[in-house]
């Protein structure tokens, strides 16, 4: 479990994320701002620890906000690519993993519905190879970072 407090600014951003989920809250106190926080949950299911190139492995995301605040965002999305790459940088491959949403994404905000979910599927490619045989699925939590699955294959 990661945890951060970002104490250098009138905001006031806190987060963790963890295997299969995370949490992220965002307030300013120390502006004399009287907006209250906005807090935003996400849970995903986690690849399993294994993968076979053609496998359709089952996928699904769910992203909960809590903007009574009147202000906040949040969303997230899974991709593949390269070991190493960062939060966030998506890969080409990025159209491939949800078949039912092509970009993998799905977000929340102040002024949209407080909630999103998709679940989809993820093939790892025939013949995928990446840095040193290594690849990574990521889990990116906007705005709190991500989340790693790094994968080795395998003759």
């Amino acid at each position: 479990m990661t945890t951060f407090t970002d104490n250098n600014s009138c905001y006031e951003p806190k987060g963790s994320v963890g295997a299969g989920s995370g949490q992220f809250s965002h307030s300013k106190p120390r502006c004399g701002d009287a907006w209250d926080a906005y807090v935003v949950t996400y849970t995903w299911a986690a690849p399993p620890p294994y993968l076979v190139p053609g496998q359709e492995v089952p996928l699904s995301a769910s992203v909960q906000g809590d903007y009574a605040a009147g202000w906040g965002h949040g969303g997230l999305f899974y991709y593949y690519g390269t070991e190493g790459e960062n939060c966030a940088k998506g890969s080409r491959a990025t159209v491939d993993i949800v078949k039912d949403r092509t970009d993998g994404f799905i977000g929340t905000a102040y002024n949209q519905a407080p909630s999103a979910a998709w679940s989809g599927t993820f093939a790892p490619p025939e013949g995928a190879r990446y840095k040193d045989g290594r690849f990574q699925m990521t889990v990116t939590l906007q705005p709190l970072g991500c989340y790693r699955y790094v994968y080795e294959w395998r003759e």
